[in-house]
């Protein structure tokens, strides 16, 4: 059952006209029938003009019964039309809400990510700066305790031989005059120890003794040997690593300049959704705006100038036409299919949108991802070779920190041995 609409006051003044003119007529034709016929009698068939009159009436109000029944169908069935076409643009914009708050689900947990990834790396970065920092310091609190051993090492067998010299077998007097001769016939250097005054000659054997050992010892020390070429060496490694530096910098502005591309591409890309949303809606509009124009306006009914005329122009245009002057009634078909064409439009202009809110968002992720990799300590990072700066300076920090102080212990173990050495020869040549 279609929903009963009310007529539009046209129709009510038409079948208002319809009802006079009929009434008209037919008192029209009744006077004129008593008027001009004569009495007959009851067996007496009526005028033909009569008959006509009555038939082209009744025929009226059929048509116009018809016409305004097949009015109301058109007028419900354009109403269901749209209430469905409403339904269809209030599903269509819940769609598009729901991938609103999707793309903005999405881009608040692509957020988050790079949140939590740039915390990470923080606390790696103060984890390794911490673990930097212990090294830095327990490097040369190594070196201080080794040169401490070392110090006390050399102290104590100083002190040890003095004891010996002093208490033990070398106060003999075989061993002093020994040692004297031993002084006498090969005098020290002048350039590294004194000349001997002329009282040395009356002191007694335990000085001259003591003399000779030092002097002897003055002798074996080597004090003029040529400086250990490990500083050298040191200097050549100092100017590599600088090298080495300058090309991780080159490399690092490389990788810079190539970063800011990558992000100028997603920038561009992150833009081109909002160039598609703008051209589409343009386009809309435009396509919009020509419907509007071509749709003809709904012609308003002719007022009659009597009711007859109007009753029977009305039923004539209404009634079915001859196939020879049958036109196609385009404008509401013209509207649908240009409702059905902007509903295809615009879900495809959806499907779109999602699509590139996608590939935005993987980009995204891709790009959070590369500069996680960059910045972190990565096995990637290892294959490939590169260091950050802080990490160059640290090393080299580090390198030269065990470096000093290792070439200090060996320095003083080689001096160590040497006096050892010469300790040991003149006690076999006491022997």
């Amino acid at each position: 059952m279609s929903p009963q609409l009310p007529l539009p006051p046209t129709l009510n003044s038409l079948r208002f006209g319809r009802t006079t003119s009929s009434s008209t007529s037919s008192s029209s034709s009744s006077g004129s029938s008593s008027a001009t016929t004569p009495l007959t009698p009851r067996t007496t068939s009526p005028t033909p003009s009569t008959e006509t009159v009555s038939d082209a009436s009744d025929m009226s109000d059929k048509a116009l019964a018809k016409a305004s029944q097949e009015f109301a169908r058109e007028l419900a069935k354009l109403e269901r039309e749209k209430v469905e076409l409403k339904r269809e643009i209030e599903k269509i914009q819940r769609e598009r809400n729901e991938l609103k708050s999707a793309c903005d689900k999405a881009d608040l947990a692509c957020k988050q990510k790079e949140d939590s990834e740039l915390e990470l790396q923080r606390k790696e970065i103060q984890q390794k700066a911490s673990v930097a920092a212990g090294v830095l310091l327990f490097i040369p609190a190594l070196s201080v305790a080794i040169t401490l051993f070392v110090a006390q090492t050399v102290g104590g067998i100083r002190m040890l031989i003095s004891r010996m010299k002093k208490f033990g077998r070398f106060n003999s007097p075989p061993y002093q005059r020994y040692e004297a001769t031993t002084s006498m016939s090969h005098p020290p250097p002048l350039s590294l120890s004194p000349s001997p005054s002329p009282s040395s000659s009356t002191c007694s054997p335990r000085s001259i003794s003591t003399n000779s050992t030092r002097s002897n010892t003055t002798i074996i020390t080597p004090r003029d040997i040529s400086p250990d070429p490990s500083y050298e060496m040191a200097q050549i490694t100092l100017r590599q690593r600088e090298v080495a530096l300058a090309k991780a910098l080159r490399q690092l502005e490389r990788e810079k300049a190539t970063f800011r591309l990558e992000r100028d591409c997603l920038q561009r890309e992150s833009d081109e959704p909002a160039k598609d949303k703008a051209a589409l809606a343009t386009k809309q509009r435009k396509e919009s705006l020509p419907m509007s124009d071509n749709t003809p306006p709904p012609a308003p009914f002719p007022r009659p100038s009597s009711p007859a005329s109007s009753t029977t122009s009305w039923a004539s245009s209404m009634l079915p036409a001859s196939p020879n002057d049958s036109s196609p009634n385009t404008g509401d078909g013209a509207t649908q299919i240009a409702l059905q064409e902007r509903e295809a439009a615009l879900s495809e202009a959806l499907q779109e949108l999602a699509v590139k809110q996608a590939k935005l968002a993987n980009l995204k992720r891709d790009l959070a991802e590369m500069e996680a990799m960059r910045r972190c300590n990565v096995p990637a990072h290892h294959r490939n070779g590169d260091l950050e700066i802080w990490q160059v300076a640290a090393w080299v920090v580090a390198g030269m920190e065990c470096l000093i102080p290792w070439i200090f212990v060996v320095g003083t173990t080689v001096e160590i041995q040497i006096v050892v050495a010469a300790y040991v020869a003149r006690t076999k040549e006491e022997w």
